[in-house]
Protein backbone atom coordinates (compact mmCIF):
# COMPACT_ATOMS: atom_id res chain seq x y z
CA UNK A 1 0.00 0.00 0.00
CA UNK A 2 0.97 3.73 -0.82
CA UNK A 3 1.74 5.29 2.21
CA UNK A 4 2.46 9.36 2.73
CA UNK A 5 6.51 8.57 2.69
CA UNK A 6 6.14 7.18 -0.76
CA UNK A 7 4.08 10.24 -2.44
CA UNK A 8 6.90 11.57 -4.34
CA UNK A 9 8.28 8.12 -5.36
CA UNK A 10 7.93 8.20 -9.24
CA UNK A 11 7.89 4.44 -8.76
CA UNK A 12 4.51 4.05 -7.46
CA UNK A 13 2.92 7.10 -9.94
CA UNK A 14 1.20 5.46 -12.97
CA UNK A 15 2.41 7.44 -15.96
CA UNK A 16 -0.67 5.55 -17.86
CA UNK A 17 -3.21 6.91 -15.98
CA UNK A 18 -2.19 9.83 -13.38
CA UNK A 19 -1.56 12.40 -16.53
CA UNK A 20 -2.97 11.47 -19.42
CA UNK A 21 -6.05 12.63 -20.72
CA UNK A 22 -8.70 10.16 -22.53
CA UNK A 23 -7.54 11.22 -26.13
CA UNK A 24 -3.88 10.93 -25.09
CA UNK A 25 -4.74 7.37 -23.53
CA UNK A 26 -6.17 6.25 -25.89
CA UNK A 27 -3.48 7.14 -28.41
CA UNK A 28 -1.29 5.08 -25.66
CA UNK A 29 -4.03 1.77 -25.14
CA UNK A 30 -4.06 1.74 -28.99
CA UNK A 31 -0.43 1.99 -29.38
CA UNK A 32 0.33 -1.04 -26.39
CA UNK A 33 -2.52 -3.31 -27.64
CA UNK A 34 -0.95 -2.97 -31.03
CA UNK A 35 2.60 -4.06 -30.05
CA UNK A 36 1.85 -6.53 -27.75
CA UNK A 37 -0.90 -8.30 -30.54
CA UNK A 38 2.07 -8.17 -33.33
CA UNK A 39 4.12 -9.78 -30.66
CA UNK A 40 1.42 -12.34 -29.36
CA UNK A 41 2.89 -15.58 -30.81
CA UNK A 42 6.48 -15.27 -28.34
CA UNK A 43 5.35 -17.62 -25.55
CA UNK A 44 6.63 -14.76 -23.15
CA UNK A 45 4.76 -11.94 -24.54
CA UNK A 46 0.94 -14.12 -25.25
CA UNK A 47 -0.14 -13.56 -21.42
CA UNK A 48 0.09 -9.78 -21.50
CA UNK A 49 -1.51 -9.14 -24.89
CA UNK A 50 -4.39 -11.67 -23.14
CA UNK A 51 -4.69 -9.98 -20.60
CA UNK A 52 -4.87 -6.33 -21.79
CA UNK A 53 -6.58 -6.70 -24.71
CA UNK A 54 -10.00 -7.23 -23.47
CA UNK A 55 -9.47 -3.97 -20.82
CA UNK A 56 -8.43 -1.78 -24.54
CA UNK A 57 -11.47 -3.12 -26.31
CA UNK A 58 -13.20 -2.08 -23.13
CA UNK A 59 -11.61 1.23 -23.12
CA UNK A 60 -12.35 2.01 -26.87
CA UNK A 61 -15.95 1.10 -26.74
CA UNK A 62 -16.63 3.40 -23.66
CA UNK A 63 -14.99 6.29 -25.54
CA UNK A 64 -17.05 5.47 -28.48
CA UNK A 65 -19.92 5.77 -26.79
CA UNK A 66 -18.79 8.97 -24.66
CA UNK A 67 -17.93 10.87 -27.88
CA UNK A 68 -21.17 9.67 -29.12
CA UNK A 69 -23.14 11.06 -26.19
CA UNK A 70 -21.16 14.61 -26.40
CA UNK A 71 -22.53 14.89 -30.05
CA UNK A 72 -25.83 13.86 -29.07
CA UNK A 73 -26.03 16.60 -26.18
CA UNK A 74 -24.83 18.76 -28.16
CA UNK A 75 -26.89 18.70 -30.87
CA UNK A 76 -29.91 18.68 -28.67
CA UNK A 77 -29.12 21.48 -26.69
CA UNK A 78 -28.51 23.69 -30.10
CA UNK A 79 -32.32 22.34 -30.74
CA UNK A 80 -33.37 23.78 -27.32
CA UNK A 81 -31.46 26.89 -28.16
CA UNK A 82 -33.36 27.64 -31.47
CA UNK A 83 -36.48 26.88 -29.52
CA UNK A 84 -35.37 29.29 -27.21
CA UNK A 85 -34.32 32.06 -29.83
CA UNK A 86 -38.06 31.03 -31.49
CA UNK A 87 -39.77 31.69 -28.25
CA UNK A 88 -38.66 35.80 -27.81
CA UNK A 89 -40.30 36.35 -31.65
CA UNK A 90 -43.28 34.39 -30.47
CA UNK A 91 -44.25 35.71 -27.04
CA UNK A 92 -44.04 39.23 -29.24
CA UNK A 93 -46.53 38.06 -32.02
CA UNK A 94 -49.09 36.59 -28.92
CA UNK A 95 -48.74 39.75 -27.10
CA UNK A 96 -49.87 41.56 -30.45
CA UNK A 97 -52.97 39.24 -30.91
CA UNK A 98 -53.42 39.33 -27.35
CA UNK A 99 -53.96 43.08 -27.44
CA UNK A 100 -56.39 42.64 -30.18
CA UNK A 101 -58.93 41.25 -27.86
CA UNK A 102 -57.91 43.14 -24.55
CA UNK A 103 -56.07 46.34 -24.69
CA UNK A 104 -52.66 46.31 -22.35
CA UNK A 105 -54.29 48.25 -19.39
CA UNK A 106 -57.29 46.07 -19.09
CA UNK A 107 -57.93 43.85 -16.13
CA UNK A 108 -57.90 40.83 -18.24
CA UNK A 109 -54.66 41.74 -19.67
CA UNK A 110 -53.11 41.65 -16.47
CA UNK A 111 -54.35 38.47 -15.91
CA UNK A 112 -52.83 37.16 -18.76
CA UNK A 113 -49.55 39.04 -19.09
CA UNK A 114 -48.66 40.18 -16.19
CA UNK A 115 -44.96 41.19 -16.60
CA UNK A 116 -46.13 41.51 -20.57
CA UNK A 117 -43.02 39.90 -22.13
CA UNK A 118 -40.23 39.46 -19.69
CA UNK A 119 -40.73 36.13 -18.27
CA UNK A 120 -40.21 34.40 -22.06
CA UNK A 121 -36.97 36.74 -22.81
CA UNK A 122 -35.22 36.57 -19.77
CA UNK A 123 -33.89 33.70 -17.40
CA UNK A 124 -33.21 30.29 -17.59
CA UNK A 125 -35.04 27.57 -19.46
CA UNK A 126 -37.06 26.41 -16.63
CA UNK A 127 -37.96 29.71 -16.11
CA UNK A 128 -39.23 30.16 -19.22
CA UNK A 129 -40.95 26.97 -20.11
CA UNK A 130 -42.83 27.96 -16.50
CA UNK A 131 -43.86 31.00 -17.63
CA UNK A 132 -45.40 29.10 -20.74
CA UNK A 133 -46.82 26.87 -18.47
CA UNK A 134 -48.89 29.81 -17.24
CA UNK A 135 -49.80 31.79 -20.14
CA UNK A 136 -51.68 28.64 -21.35
CA UNK A 137 -53.71 28.26 -18.87
CA UNK A 138 -54.73 31.35 -18.58
CA UNK A 139 -55.31 32.01 -22.05
CA UNK A 140 -57.72 28.86 -21.78
CA UNK A 141 -60.02 30.97 -19.62
CA UNK A 142 -60.63 33.14 -22.52
CA UNK A 143 -63.01 31.56 -25.55
CA UNK A 144 -62.18 34.76 -27.99
CA UNK A 145 -58.26 34.10 -27.33
CA UNK A 146 -59.02 29.81 -28.24
CA UNK A 147 -56.57 30.11 -31.42
CA UNK A 148 -53.51 31.91 -29.81
CA UNK A 149 -53.99 29.24 -26.61
CA UNK A 150 -53.44 26.41 -29.26
CA UNK A 151 -50.41 28.18 -30.48
CA UNK A 152 -48.86 28.46 -27.37
CA UNK A 153 -49.96 25.09 -25.69
CA UNK A 154 -48.08 23.39 -29.00
CA UNK A 155 -45.10 25.91 -28.80
CA UNK A 156 -44.98 25.02 -24.98
CA UNK A 157 -45.29 20.95 -25.48
CA UNK A 158 -42.65 20.84 -28.19
CA UNK A 159 -40.20 23.34 -26.02
CA UNK A 160 -40.89 20.94 -23.06
CA UNK A 161 -40.02 17.36 -25.46
CA UNK A 162 -36.90 19.19 -26.65
CA UNK A 163 -35.56 20.12 -22.91
CA UNK A 164 -36.68 16.89 -21.85
CA UNK A 165 -34.58 14.59 -24.66
CA UNK A 166 -31.80 17.16 -23.75
CA UNK A 167 -31.85 16.47 -20.37
CA UNK A 168 -32.07 12.59 -20.40
CA UNK A 169 -29.35 13.24 -22.52
CA UNK A 170 -27.13 14.98 -20.72
CA UNK A 171 -27.58 11.76 -18.22
CA UNK A 172 -26.27 9.17 -20.66
CA UNK A 173 -23.44 11.49 -20.98
CA UNK A 174 -22.78 11.51 -17.09
CA UNK A 175 -22.93 7.87 -17.30
CA UNK A 176 -21.06 7.06 -20.17
CA UNK A 177 -18.49 9.48 -18.55
CA UNK A 178 -18.27 7.34 -15.27
CA UNK A 179 -18.13 4.37 -17.93
CA UNK A 180 -14.81 5.66 -19.52
CA UNK A 181 -12.97 6.60 -16.65
CA UNK A 182 -13.83 3.42 -14.56
CA UNK A 183 -12.69 1.83 -17.98
CA UNK A 184 -9.51 4.03 -18.49
CA UNK A 185 -8.09 3.65 -14.74
CA UNK A 186 -8.70 -0.17 -15.13
CA UNK A 187 -6.81 -0.57 -18.49
CA UNK A 188 -4.15 1.89 -16.98
CA UNK A 189 -3.91 0.01 -14.43
CA UNK A 190 -2.94 -3.65 -16.11
CA UNK A 191 -0.64 -1.19 -18.57
CA UNK A 192 1.08 -0.33 -15.93
CA UNK A 193 1.22 -3.96 -14.77
CA UNK A 194 2.57 -4.83 -17.70
CA UNK A 195 5.42 -2.76 -17.89
CA UNK A 196 6.42 -4.16 -14.65
CA UNK A 197 6.17 -7.48 -15.75
CA UNK A 198 8.10 -6.65 -18.96
CA UNK A 199 10.68 -5.24 -16.93
CA UNK A 200 10.72 -8.69 -14.75
CA UNK A 201 10.76 -11.00 -17.59
CA UNK A 202 12.79 -8.93 -20.15
CA UNK A 203 14.60 -7.52 -17.80
CA UNK A 204 15.94 -3.52 -18.46
CA UNK A 205 16.19 -3.87 -22.29
CA UNK A 206 14.84 -2.00 -25.15
CA UNK A 207 12.40 -4.61 -26.34
CA UNK A 208 10.66 -3.14 -23.08
CA UNK A 209 10.18 0.06 -24.17
CA UNK A 210 8.47 -0.91 -27.63
CA UNK A 211 5.69 -2.07 -26.30
CA UNK A 212 5.06 1.27 -24.94
CA UNK A 213 4.33 4.75 -26.47
CA UNK A 214 7.62 5.93 -24.56
CA UNK A 215 7.46 9.57 -26.03
CA UNK A 216 3.76 9.94 -24.54
CA UNK A 217 4.78 9.09 -21.56
CA UNK A 218 7.78 10.83 -20.92
CA UNK A 219 5.96 13.97 -22.21
CA UNK A 220 3.53 13.87 -19.81
CA UNK A 221 5.26 12.04 -16.46
CA UNK A 222 6.62 15.25 -15.11
CA UNK A 223 3.95 17.49 -16.18
CA UNK A 224 0.64 18.48 -13.55
CA UNK A 225 -2.93 16.36 -14.22
CA UNK A 226 -4.11 18.33 -17.12
CA UNK A 227 -6.62 17.20 -19.24
CA UNK A 228 -7.26 20.10 -21.05
CA UNK A 229 -9.16 18.21 -24.07
CA UNK A 230 -12.11 17.05 -21.63
CA UNK A 231 -13.26 20.08 -20.79
CA UNK A 232 -16.42 19.56 -22.67
CA UNK A 233 -16.98 16.14 -20.45
CA UNK A 234 -20.21 17.31 -19.87
CA UNK A 235 -21.44 19.91 -21.73
CA UNK A 236 -22.85 22.91 -20.00
CA UNK A 237 -26.09 23.07 -21.34
CA UNK A 238 -28.01 25.14 -18.59
CA UNK A 239 -28.42 29.07 -17.76
CA UNK A 240 -26.44 29.63 -14.52
CA UNK A 241 -29.06 32.51 -13.50
CA UNK A 242 -31.82 29.71 -13.80
CA UNK A 243 -31.34 27.80 -10.34
CA UNK A 244 -34.03 25.45 -11.18
CA UNK A 245 -32.29 23.59 -14.29
CA UNK A 246 -30.41 20.35 -13.20
CA UNK A 247 -26.19 21.17 -13.75
CA UNK A 248 -24.36 17.22 -14.08
CA UNK A 249 -20.83 18.09 -13.34
CA UNK A 250 -17.65 15.78 -12.71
Amino acid sequence: MQTKAHENWGIFKNPFLNNTSYKSFYIATADHESKLKNAKDEELIFPFWERYSPLHEKFVNAYTKWEDAKSELKGATMRVDKKQDELNRAIGMWDVKIQTVFFHDTPEYQTILPYKRNPFQKGGRETRLAALNRLKEALNRYPSLTTVAIEVNTFYQSFLALRDQQQQLNRQLHDASEELRQTREKAADMMYRNLLGLLSVLGVDYKVAGFFDIGLVRKQYNKPIEETDEEDLVLDIQEPIDEGDIIVSE
